[in-house]
This record gives structure tokens, C-alpha cells and sequence, in this order.
């Protein structure tokens, strides 16, 4: 894996890189997975974020509490908050081709811990031959961003490049 710097059209930067999760069926019979609030891909935060007050959770529909974030499907969501005296956060986001795709998200009530987990919609299954793949992006900033930020860093990860040739 390799961690790129980015720097945004604003002059601030940002880490990026990309995970891509590919499982497979160990036998021939199908693998059953059942429905469950955790699974995919998670994220556990900074100690400071352990005090409510020092944590912050944002989703693509704006949404910041804790407990309405839960379960909800999202493109994307952000855990941040204070770090070491400053700001610093943690953007997942999810790819528009993954299974379930937004998928909903874990947000721990009390813990600084976020996860994508298309097992909380139902149970599902791996069939054997048939990989399955899933696609994240994680973009790591000294500052919490705003929403439309994020919206941009989703949608440049979503949206496949034009090239043209002249």
C-alpha cells in the first residue's frame, strides 16, 4: 500500500490511499454471512476521542450525532476531533461499485470506532468462484472538514477520470 500526499486546490493537504478487500470462498459450499452491526471495514480513533466532547462524526448527509449516524448509508463518513491540541480526522468512503453500496456505517455510541458494515442489512453470501470485493478510499487530514470537502473528495474517488486525446 502507499500513502499519497494530496494537496487540494485551497492549498491544504491530505493522505490518501486506498483498500481494496477481496475474500474467497475457502471451499465449495457457499459462505453464509450473517447479519451483524460490525463487519467490513473499521476504524478505532485517537485516545483523546475517547471524551464525547473531543469527537466528532460527520456523514454525507450532515449528519453529527452519534446515534443517528448509526446504521444510516452513507458515501462517506468522517471521525475526528481534537489531537494532541490541534485537529485531526479520518474519512471513510465507501465506492459506488461495492456491494450494497452506500453501505451503512457503524458509529459506536461511546467508543471512537466507525465502520462500514453491509452486514447490518441482512445476512448474505459468498459463493465459491465468485470473489467478493470491496473498495475504500481514506483520506487522513490535520483538521476536521467540512462536508462539502469530503463531497469532493468522494466524488473524485467515484467518478472515473474523462481523458481525451486531441
Amino acid at each position: 500500500m502507499q500513502v499519497l500526499p494530496l494537496v487540494t486546490v485551497d492549498g491544504s493537504q491530505a493522505h490518501v490511499f486506498d483498500i481494496i478487500v477481496t475474500q474467497n470462498c475457502a471451499t465449495d459450499d457457499p459462505l453464509i454471512v450473517g447479519e451483524y452491526r460490525y463487519g467490513g471495514l473499521g476504524v478505532r480513533g485517537r485516545s483523546d476521542w475517547l471524551k464525547r466532547e473531543n469527537m466528532r462524526v460527520l456523514t454525507d448527509r450532515g449528519e453529527t450525532d452519534r446515534v443517528k449516524a448509526n446504521a444510516q448509508k452513507t458515501r462517506w463518513v468522517v471521525l475526528g476531533g481534537v489531537a494532541d491540541g490541534g485537529q485531526a480526522a479520518i474519512a471513510l468512503l465507501d465506492h459506488p461499485g461495492n456491494f450494497r453500496s452506500p453501505q451503512a456505517v457503524r458509529v459506536n455510541e461511546n467508543l471512537p470506532f466507525i465502520c462500514y458494515a453491509p452486514t447490518q442489512e441482512g445476512a448474505w453470501r459468498i459463493e465459491p468462484g465468485k470473489p467478493y470485493v470491496a473498495r475504500y478510499r481514506v483520506v487522513v487530514e490535520d483538521q476536521v472538514p467540512a462536508q462539502e470537502r469530503v463531497e469532493a473528495f468522494w466524488r473524485g474517488y467515484a467518478t472515473a477520470p474523462r481523458v481525451s486525446v486531441r
